[in-house]
């Protein structure tokens, strides 16, 4: 367990990690995230107003990306 996971972990966090490597499809983004709180997308994944309506459940959404 990396650093960071291992402080989320202790601070009783839980984590849930996409390991597939391929982007998920909106359906499934959407099934992963309406029981959560956050949201860290890193990858290609589609985050619209549709993403929102249908996890109200979510408090904050972060992009993990680099520029080009």
């Amino acid at each position: 367990m990396d650093f960071g996971m291992e402080r989320l972990h202790k601070a009783g966090i839980d984590v849930t990690v996409w390991e597939e490597d391929r982007n998920l499809t909106p359906e499934e983004l959407v099934a992963h995230c309406q029981k959560v709180d956050g949201l860290l997308n890193v990858g290609m994944n589609q985050l619209n107003r549709e993403l929102m309506a249908a996890c109200p459940n979510l408090k904050v959404i972060s992009l993990h990306s680099v520029g080009y």
